[in-house]
């Protein structure tokens, strides 16, 4: 980055705010490689990052240590609001929503596109640091993100009960994962519920941290689920993923691992003929709608109903082994 012959110290004289706001759980842990970047790859500046407090934990993780790392709400006394700063705060028509959140990140935090694909990989959790025997988990399992902070998110009833029984069927135990509330850092909401029976499996909904969900991930023959933060969790570890995707493009979300984007990733995607599929993706300047929300309409949500369990099924197929 300098020239080896420059002999003049490089100290780290500028003290910056680096913001983590704004956007759901998976817009937000896809700033890691990004802030990896910053610290360890600008040393003239002394970055005082900031992150929602679920984040805190699972952000140390995977950032070196001594790296300054705060949450909003038990070190809000300490932010100086006097210092430059850099933030992933959404302006007007520059957000996350049509363009990976890791290239959104390095935007805003670095403000340079990351031609490097490994640059771009979501580091690996070091998974034999996380206790989780509390949890006691089975030898061999698949990991099934039971809940969805929307419903264009949302997999299907049906489709998720005929997953578990297909699971099971091939000699896999179950363990459910998500949460019952979200925190985008802008405020906390309930979530719906889930309608399943979580008895066919070990329910750990709302039981786990962001940190130890991903040592689960790590350990399991395969995570299901649809777009989300946890889907996005599942991408800092080796586990195998199938996922749902409706209102936005796997080309535009999927994990990126080993430099390479969608890395053990398996996609399942509505009908190729419902041309309002990846909405967010594709619609730019659609002023003053939320794509949480279908544009047809609140009984429609055409993408999500063809979420089918044959959908999944052939993708859960090309992973897991028959039963012996």
């Amino acid at each position: 980055m300098f020239r080896d012959d420059d002999n003049r110290p490089i100290a780290k004289s500028t003290t910056i705010n680096v913001l983590i706001a704004h956007g759901g759980l998976g817009d937000l842990i896809c700033t890691i490689p990004a802030l990896n970047q910053l610290v360890t790859t600008q040393h003239w500046i002394n970055p005082l990052i900031w992150v929602p407090d679920y984040m805190l934990e699972f952000t140390k993780h995977f950032l070196p240590k001594g790296t300054i790392i705060r949450d909003y709400t038990q070190a809000k006394k300490k932010f100086d609001d006097t210092l430059i700063g850099v933030s992933t705060k959404w302006l007007p028509q520059r957000t996350a929503m049509r363009t990976h959140p890791v290239d959104y990140a390095y935007q805003c935090l670095l403000d340079k596109v990351p031609y490097d694909q490994n640059e771009r990989s979501y580091p690996r959790i070091r998974a034999s640091e996380i206790n989780l025997d509390k949890f006691q988990l089975p030898t061999k399992y698949v990991v099934i993100v039971a809940t969805a902070a929307e419903v264009v998110k949302t997999m299907p009833e049906d489709t998720m009960n005929q997953i578990i029984d297909h699971v099971k069927a091939k000699g896999y135990e179950v363990i459910f994962v998500g949460q019952e509330k979200i925190d985008n850092g802008l405020g906390v909401r309930d979530i719906p519920k889930p309608l399943i029976n979580l008895d066919k499996g070990l329910n750990l909904v709302n039981k786990t941290s962001l940190l130890e969900l991903a040592a689960v991930m790590d350990g399991s023959a395969l995570v299901i689920g649809m777009d989300g933060g946890p889907i996005h969790i599942a991408g800092f570890t080796a586990a195998k993923i199938v996922c749902g995707y409706t209102f936005a493009s796997p080309d535009h979300l999927m994990p990126i691992r080993e430099g390479v984007p969608g890395w053990d990733v398996y996609p399942v995607t509505p009908d190729s003929d419902l041309k309002c599929s990846f909405c967010q993706t594709n619609w730019s300047l659609m002023y003053g709608h939320d794509f949480r929300s279908c544009y047809y309409g609140p009984n429609d949500y055409s993408c999500v109903k063809m979420m089918t369990f044959d959908k999944f099924k052939v993708e859960i197929d090309k992973v897991l082994c028959e039963p012996v």
